[in-house]
């Protein structure tokens, strides 16, 4: 159903003589012409998608109206003009029309097109609730909005900052943000990460964790996965003003990033304080580097310096007010492999993974990417088996570029499938005196289309794929928000 908020209603009559006492009635029509349900029924009738969200300055509809006609098919068809010039304003686009095709693109939108000082939207980023001051403020000002929404939307967080930092805008909000701004958007999402306090404190996020822990064998393979994969890390390696108050708070929204499993890991806090320590280094030997190059530079004839370059500004992938829909999607075979995510949060996997010693040095989304390749006959990189691990259909899987699946480690991944698949029998969604791998494949085998945004993973199912015994299970019910993946789940029928 659309979600239509107005902001302002300007109302003009044009009232015959004798027509002058109907204006209360007239009122009250409107009101009811613009209740949620008459209005959404009305954009829907005149094609406007409910799954975008559409930002317009202004609408003028006309509409001429027979008194003698009862409230009720006034109303409606004062509705319907609604919807009608919405539909036509949309049509016409402008810079006075921006469509999003979520609420999360739009906040990506935002933060990369403050980081490149393009304050031309902030009308509709102000519509959908993400921006709070002028449409044009200073700098300063203006990077501090985009940790407020950050904070806000604390889940989305280190996946937002993922996409500055892969179009090289990173530096940019760094450079005007304070570090304690930092540290409360790291807290932020830790919590929204389901982070507990005493975590929150071991990761000095509140301070000083107070004492010394020893670094297992472990951290060592977790640090070189955050490094590798993280686009928020190798964005700040190359600050080289980032202090170790942010460098530790970037570390943690790196962790939660591409390692939300880590949340409920032991060795969280040694990958932390280790990675924290290498970044602020880092950025001092590059301050230091940029000090000599400096006096360098200084020391040559003005002759010899050549003229400046102006700054690389990317373009705003913009046409006509519509921000491009370039998210990820692919198609599957197997989209109901991931309706089984509910029986791996019944069964708390993600914290009987970290106490297990065996899978001691892989991360959460590399054993549920195994599990999936047991559970259902995919690729690797097959968009279901990505979205089992919470990552977009266009990412590279988790095993890439790691050690090969040892024997032990194949036979714990062996066991948890086998309490997933007791699990969907105690739940009766197999028939009588069937066996594993026609349950499996009654569950799992169904096309479906992957689209992800940041944090974001929905499959969108046809209708007639629904059957009674997933519905009943409750197994396409829509996950939510799944901290230790760092994204929300959805499934839709069309």
């Amino acid at each position: 159903m659309a979600d239509l908020r107005v902001a302002k209603w300007n109302r003009r009559y044009r009232l015959g003589g004798d027509a002058r006492s109907d204006r209360a009635r007239i009122d009250r029509v409107l009101s009811a012409a613009v209740d949620d349900s008459l209005l959404s029924a009305a954009i829907e009738r005149a094609g406007i998608p409910s799954t975008e969200e559409l930002c317009i300055r202004s609408v003028a509809s006309f509409v001429r109206l027979d008194r003698s006609e009862p409230d009720s098919r006034i109303a409606v068809a004062w509705s319907v003009a609604l919807a009608d010039a919405i539909a036509r304003r949309l049509r016409e686009g402008g810079p006075d029309v921006v469509r999003f095709a979520s609420r999360h693109q739009a906040l990506a939108n935002m933060a990369c097109c403050v980081a490149r000082g393009e304050l031309d939207r902030s009308w509709a980023w102000r519509q959908l609730g993400l921006w709070h001051t002028a449409d044009f403020v200073p700098s300063a000002a203006s990077h501090g909005e985009v940790i407020d929404a950050l904070v806000r939307e604390a889940r989305a967080a280190p996946a937002v900052l993922a996409v500055v930092a892969r179009a090289g805008l990173l530096r940019s909000l760094s450079l005007n943000v304070p570090a304690e701004r930092w540290t409360t958007l790291a807290r932020a999402a830790l919590i929204a990460f389901d982070s507990d306090r005493s975590l929150l404190r071991a990761l000095a996020i509140d301070g000083d964790s107070g004492h010394d822990v020893s670094s297992p064998a472990d951290a060592g393979h977790i640090i070189a996965r955050v490094t590798h994969r993280s686009a928020i890390l190798a964005a700040v390696v190359k600050d080289r003003r980032a202090d170790m108050t942010t460098a530790r708070a970037f570390v943690a929204l790196a962790i939660l990033e591409c390692e939300p499993g880590l949340v409920c890991s032991s060795v969280t806090e040694i990958v932390v304080r280790e990675l924290s320590a290498f970044v602020a280094a880092n950025a001092e030997r590059q301050a230091t580097d940029a000090r000599i190059a400096k006096r360098a530079t200084a020391a040559r004839s003005a002759s010899e310096v050549g003229a400046p370059r102006k700054p690389e500004i990317e373009p705003s992938a913009t046409d006509n007010g519509v921000v491009g829909d370039d998210r990820p999607r692919y198609t599957t075979a197997f989209g109901g492999l991931v309706f089984l995510l509910h029986a791996v949060r019944a069964l708390d996997l993600p914290t009987v993974v970290s106490v297990d010693p065996v899978l001691a040095s892989r991360s959460l989304r590399w054993t549920l990417h195994g599990l999936a390749l047991i559970l259902a006959p995919l690729d690797a990189t097959d968009a279901a088996a990505l979205a089992f691990c919470g990552l977009a259909p266009n990412m590279q899987p988790p095993s890439q570029g790691e050690l090969p699946t040892t024997d032990a480690e194949r036979s714990t991944l062996g066991g948890l499938a086998d309490a997933i698949r007791a699990w969907i029998r105690e739940y009766g969604v197999a028939l009588p005196d069937e066996n594993d791998d026609s349950l499996l494949r009654g569950v799992t085998s169904r096309r479906a289309e992957v689209v992800a945004d940041p944090a974001w993973i929905e499959l969108r199912f046809a209708l007639g794929d629904a059957t009674t015994e997933v519905r009943r299970a409750g197994l396409d019910l829509d996950l939510g928000w799944v901290p230790w993946l760092g994204v929300v789940v959805r499934f839709v029928y069309e």
